[in-house]
Parts: C-alpha cells; sequence; structure tokens
C-alpha cells in the first residue's frame, strides 16, 4: 500500500497554480485557513510571489493598503454559493480589481449531486456568470 504525503501533495498543488497566485492578495476562508495551517505552505504562498495573505471573512481595506494590486485569489472550502457574499465583498472593498480567481475544494460534479447548491452541472462558469452579474450590479448601486 502506496502512502500519500497529504502535505507535500498540497503544497504541490499550489506550486501548479504559481502563475495565478504571484502578484496577487490572497483570501482564504476559515476552512482553508484551517487546512493551511496544519499542511504548512504559507512559506510557498509567499516563496511565490503572493503579496499577502489575509481572512475572507474578515476582509478589510487595509488588506490593501501598502500594496497596489488589481488581482486576487481565493480559496475556499465552502461551496461557492456560500461563500459568495464574502467574495463579493472582498471585490467591493479593492479599489480596482482587474482580475480574480476563486480556488474551490469541491468539485464541480458535487455542485451538481448536492440537492441545496443553485449550481448545476456546469457549476464553475454558472458562478462566474453569477459573481459578474452581482459584481455588476454591485458597482452600480455604489455609484
Amino acid at each position: 500500500m502506496a502512502l500519500v504525503d497529504v502535505a507535500k501533495s498540497c503544497i504541490d498543488s499550489i506550486r501548479q497554480v504559481a502563475e495565478h497566485i504571484e502578484g496577487a492578495i490572497v483570501y482564504l476562508d476559515a476552512g482553508a485557513t484551517e487546512s493551511f495551517r496544519f499542511l504548512g505552505p504559507y512559506p510557498v504562498l509567499l516563496e511565490l510571489g503572493t503579496r499577502a495573505i489575509c481572512s475572507l471573512e474578515n476582509t478589510s481595506s487595509l488588506d490593501a493598503f501598502n500594496s497596489c494590486v488589481s488581482y486576487v485569489a481565493k480559496a475556499t472550502s465552502r461551496l461557492l454559493s456560500d461563500a459568495h457574499r464574502y467574495i463579493l465583498r472582498c471585490l467591493s472593498t479593492h479599489q480596482v480589481v482587474d482580475h480574480c480567481i476563486v480556488f474551490t475544494s469541491i468539485s464541480e460534479v458535487a455542485y451538481s449531486a448536492f440537492p441545496d447548491s443553485p449550481l448545476g452541472p456546469d457549476a464553475y462558469h454558472e458562478y462566474e456568470s453569477l459573481l459578474v452579474q452581482d459584481y455588476e450590479e454591485l458597482i452600480k448601486k455604489s455609484g
């Protein structure tokens, strides 16, 4: 039986998405933060060029205060529909966001199998459309 080194696997996965986190502020939800605490990839995130690592649930305008960044990445262990309000609040907190990427620990197939999920078999594209639409509405309302 082969043993799996979960920490090494996690760090390898983070290295595979290096181009998506370089220069970004990375927001982690509570579940991702807890997982990262045990697996230890924080130094790897910083080594790969992440500008800051912040809490998704406790987004603050001070998160981007010292770094002119127009790129944010988010990692969530929740359903995208459950994390949606936090993601929107995070986006609206930054003055300018040119690019946003969301990493989730829940597979696209799982969304269609989960009865309470409003997302279907094409969950990631559906969520992208929903997020863009809601963000544009939020921008219109705010001025």
